[in-house]
């Protein structure tokens, strides 16, 4: 939190309305979270297992694909696994969407305000904060598994911006 220096050291009505303001920001930035590509085909390689899955082929680099929701990785990169065997994929292969997210507040404090009983006063403050400030839309859930509905596709987000308006007293 940065107080902001200007028209803290005037009196009267300009320090009312012109000091006691403060900001602050948060600034987060990760990579995306791994995939690992399977298969809906049912014990491909008749492995007889409750396995939970099986991993797809992989046939040309997937990490090509041209980045939009419509097609977050390549589908053409990958192709069904023939019977009796594994699939080559390995795990973790694609990566989803980065976060890129800025969140960011300004406050207005109101010093001085009587309270009983208190030897200081009072402090006012009024609060405005906004979550993902430039509202940049943040993929969270892709589409998995091969030749299923949402295959290769970008299907949520992460929540847009958000803005709060807050008033707390300090006693």
């Amino acid at each position: 939190v940065y107080s902001i220096p200007f028209f803290n050291q005037t009196t009267g009505a300009k320090k009312t309305a012109l000091g006691g303001w403060q900001v602050s920001g948060i600034s987060s930035f990760y990579t995306g979270s791994p995939l690992t590509i399977g298969t809906s085909q049912s014990d491909s390689a008749l492995a007889h297992c409750n396995c939970g899955g099986y991993r797809a082929n992989v046939i040309s680099d997937p990490n090509s694909g041209p980045k939009t929701p419509a097609e977050w990785f390549s589908r053409a990169g990958f192709a069904t696994v023939p019977a009796g065997q594994f699939g080559n994929g390995a795990r973790n292969i694609v990566r989803g969407d980065g976060i890129n997210n800025f969140d960011f507040s300004v406050f207005k404090n109101f010093a001085g305000i009587p309270m009983p009983k208190a030897k200081e006063g009072g402090t006012l403050q009024l609060r405005f904060e906004f979550y993902n400030l430039f509202n940049h839309t943040q993929f969270n859930s892709y589409g998995t598994t091969l030749n299923g509905s949402n295959w290769g596709k970008a299907t949520d987000t992460r929540l847009p911006r958000q803005i709060q308006l807050g008033i707390k007293l300090y006693f």
